[in-house]
């Protein structure tokens, strides 16, 4: 039985889900508790700061978060299940995973999850699907089963302590 997440489009792009996650929030399988326009990234829900989209920096924050980077080439194993990543160097990463069946997916920003590349081909192997932007492949990582936490929890009510004003903004991801 695969570690993998099943492909879901029906989860992933209802209005709610879709507008509120991108790629690195489906590669880790976290569609939930996320403010609508939300920009998960590596290193958010481990408190690390992404300092530059370079695959040092990515890899280090996706490994705080808790994927484990293995490298240029896939490898299984019990309990984790596969995504990989690619870069615009100096701009943005895009995240891709293998689902339950074997085929890979991603979700291209507050876009919806696809089967296909930009070119509208099958994703066969991440390393070679045609992304617009993301040329450079950095490699390989595992997540564990059930996914990983790309942000912070949403606060679910108001603290005592603080008025609405505070808590509202309490709601609001961290920017450093």
């Amino acid at each position: 039985m695969s570690a993998a997440p099943p492909y879901e489009p029906g989860v992933w792009n209802n209005e709610f889900v879709c507008g509120a996650t991108n790629c690195y929030a489906y590669a880790a399988n976290d569609p939930y508790g996320h403010l609508t326009g939300g920009f998960q990234m590596p290193g958010l829900a481990s408190g690390e700061k992404l300092v530059a989209a370079t695959p040092g920096e990515c890899i280090r924050c996706a490994e705080s978060d808790g994927m484990i980077f293995i490298g240029d080439e896939p490898a299984s194993c019990d309990g984790h299940y596969l995504v990989a990543l690619r870069l615009w160097q100096g701009v943005d990463f895009h995240w891709m995973r293998q689902d339950a069946d074997g085929l890979w997916s991603h979700k291209t920003g507050n876009g919806p999850a696809s089967r296909t590349d930009h070119a509208g081909q099958p994703i066969i192997d991440p390393r070679t699907a045609f992304l617009k932007y993301h040329h450079e492949f950095v490699g390989f990582f595992l997540v564990p089963e059930g996914g990983i936490k790309t942000a912070e929890k949403l606060q679910p009510k108001p603290q005592p302590a603080k008025g609405w004003g505070e808590w509202l903004l309490s709601l609001a991801p961290k920017m450093w």
